[in-house]
């Protein structure tokens, strides 16, 4: 199996075996995301979001102490993302198992744009203060 990783400490691209280091990087990032089989990523947002998204497999490993991250990945579990909150002697076995398994977690994520600015104008605007 082939992994991808991208870290903020790499200066410069780097292999080791089956491992491909880069330093962050949105393009290659994207183009990573777009091809990979799944992402095994921290408690962030947008990359968890846009993997599911892409129909891609998704663990998730929140950093301790990060509220927010936490809050995300309780979210995801509740989806169905697995969630490693320890790495320890049981890790290596939950990424297997995690590789192993072929389900995908289907979501939608509708566009409601229009449906909220129009609420945030009936909300909060003044009659009479928004033209177009």
């Amino acid at each position: 199996m082939e992994w991808q990783i991208f870290s903020k400490r790499q200066k410069a691209v780097k292999r080791e075996g089956n491992v491909q280091i880069f330093p962050v990087n949105n393009e290659a990032f994207n183009k990573s995301l777009a091809s990979c089989t799944g992402l095994l990523t921290g408690g962030g947002f947008e990359g968890p979001a846009e993997a599911l998204f892409l129909q891609k497999k998704v663990m998730m490993i929140p950093m301790t102490g990060q509220y927010e991250q936490q809050c995300n990945a309780l979210a995801a579990s509740k989806l169905g993302v697995p969630v490693v909150h320890t790495i320890d002697e049981n890790f290596t076995a939950e990424v297997g198992k995690w590789i192993a398994d072929d389900k995908k977690i289907k979501v939608d994520f509708p566009d409601e744009t229009a449906q909220i600015v129009d609420n945030m104008i009936k909300r909060y605007a003044k009659p009479g203060s928004i033209s177009a």
